[in-house]
C-alpha cells in the first residue's frame, strides 16, 4: 500500500506540471497574438496596402458571389442614396447596400485621418455624438453641424475639431463625389481605441 500511495503524489505533480506548461502556453500565445495585432499598424506601406487590397478582393468575391446567388431577390424597395449613418468605429450602421471597393477605401481613409485628429480626455463610455457634413470635390469639409449632441459640450466640441482638424480631405473618387455630399457619422468614446 505504501508504493500505491508514493504514486499518487508523484502522479499529481506532473499533471500540475502539465497544468502550469500549458497556461504558461496559453499566456504566450496571448501575448503573441496581442504583439501581432500591435505590430500592425507599424507595418510599411506597400505590405500593409497588399494586405488591405487582398482584404478587399476577398470581401467583393463574397459579395458578387452572394449577388449571383440572389439575383432578382431585392430587399429595399427604392434608390438609396448618400453615405448614410456610421459609427466612427467597428460596428457601424449602414444602409445595407455593397459598395465597391474604390468608394469603401477612401470612405475608410476619411475615417482614418478625422479619427487621427480626434483626442477627447473625460472618463465617460456611454457618450454619443453624431454629426453631418459635406465633401466637395477638392475634398473641403463643408456644412459641418452637430444633428444629435452627446450632452457633454467638452465631448461634442472634441468631435467637431476632429472633423476641422481633418478638412481637406483628399478629393473623394470620381464616381462616388455625390455620395460624400452628405456624410454623417457617430462618435462614441469606445471608438478612440484607447
Amino acid at each position: 500500500m505504501a508504493k500505491k500511495e508514493k504514486a499518487k503524489p508523484a502522479e499529481k505533480s506532473s499533471q500540475m506540471q502539465e497544468t502550469i506548461a500549458l497556461k504558461k502556453s496559453k499566456k504566450e500565445t496571448k501575448k503573441e497574438i496581442k504583439k501581432a495585432a500591435e505590430a500592425e499598424p507599424g507595418l510599411p506601406g506597400q505590405v500593409r496596402e497588399k494586405l488591405i487590397q487582398s482584404a478587399l478582393e476577398r470581401v467583393r468575391e463574397r459579395a458578387e458571389s452572394g449577388q449571383e446567388k440572389q439575383k432578382g431577390e431585392g430587399i429595399t424597395s427604392g434608390p438609396a442614396e448618400g453615405v448614410g449613418a456610421a459609427a466612427i468605429g467597428a460596428g457601424g450602421r449602414g444602409g445595407g447596400i455593397v459598395r465597391p471597393a474604390e468608394f469603401l477605401i477612401y470612405y475608410n481613409q476619411m475615417l482614418r485621418l478625422i479619427r487621427a485628429k480626434w483626442t477627447w480626455v473625460g472618463r465617460r463610455s456611454d457618450l454619443e455624438v453624431t454629426v453631418r457634413f459635406g465633401i466637395q470635390e477638392n475634398g473641403e469639409i463643408v456644412g459641418l453641424k452637430i444633428l444629435q449632441r452627446s450632452g457633454d459640450p467638452s465631448y461634442d466640441d472634441s468631435v467637431v475639431r476632429a472633423v476641422r482638424g481633418a478638412n481637406p480631405l483628399p478629393a473623394p473618387p470620381e464616381n462616388h463625389r455625390k455620395e460624400f455630399t452628405d456624410v454623417e457619422l457617430m462618435f462614441r468614446p469606445k471608438d478612440l481605441g484607447g
